[in-house]
């Protein structure tokens, strides 16, 4: 697949409360708040990975709204998406059931044809809890041709590999590393490029009768 030196855009896309964004913080900053509520905005996050010969490439990680009334704006950051991680979390089927039926043919019918689909199954630590068959979700990624990633952003489990997964996908190459917070730092940037290290830049969403009382997810 061909990128550019803007970076490849990823979305990732799920129900409310999977932990989309979650993996992301696991991922950019290696931490996890157990206490994270439900996105209501559009969150655009950064991360660079360097290769052996000193080539960069950019992640352009973008965290979307899950509640089915922002679904109709959350289209919009589709629009250039290179890769598309579907999340569900294992211990509830229903954010499974409304992947497989809905979010999925959305990505599809508002991409490219050549984009990058993963489907993850977060908070494997909740094994005790499982509600997804494995081993069904499996069969699905298989026959719809996509990727598959059991994870845990809470234990850190397979986050990196998930990413590591995407890079190999998008370049073809495997000699690269992700770069830590400090090191993106302390490389030569644009000053816009600096603000968004290891933080967020939101869009508002804007819907009628937003539920000021979020659930907590993780």
């Amino acid at each position: 697949m061909e990128y550019d030196e803007d970076g490849i855009k990823i979305v990732l896309i799920g129900e409310s409360g999977v932990g989309k964004t979650s993996i992301i913080s696991r991922f950019i900053d290696n931490e996890f708040d157990s206490s994270s509520q439900p996105s209501l905005t559009g969150s655009f996050f950064r991360k660079n990975l360097i290769f052996k010969d000193g080539e960069k490439l950019t992640f352009n990680i973008w965290d979307t709204a899950g509640q089915e009334k922002y679904r109709a704006i959350t289209k919009m950051f589709y629009k250039n998406a290179k890769v598309a991680i579907l999340v569900y979390d294992i211990s509830q089927q229903h954010t499974y059931d409304e992947l497989t039926k809905y979010w999925l043919n959305s990505v599809k019918e508002n991409t490219n044809s050549g984009i990058v689909l993963v489907l993850v199954a977060n908070k494997s630590d909740l094994a005790e809890q499982e509600e997804v068959n494995e081993n069904d979700a499996r069969k699905f990624a298989e026959e719809n041709k996509i990727g598959f990633f059991s994870v845990s952003a809470k234990k850190n489990f397979r986050i990196e590999e998930l990413f590591t997964h995407i890079a190999e996908k998008i370049t073809g190459r495997n000699d690269f590393r992700f770069l830590g917070q400090l090191e993106d730092i302390n490389e030569p940037q644009k000053e816009e490029e600096k603000k968004t290290i290891g933080k967020s830049t939101s869009v508002k969403l804007k819907a009628s009768n937003i539920n000021k009382k979020k659930k907590k997810c993780c």
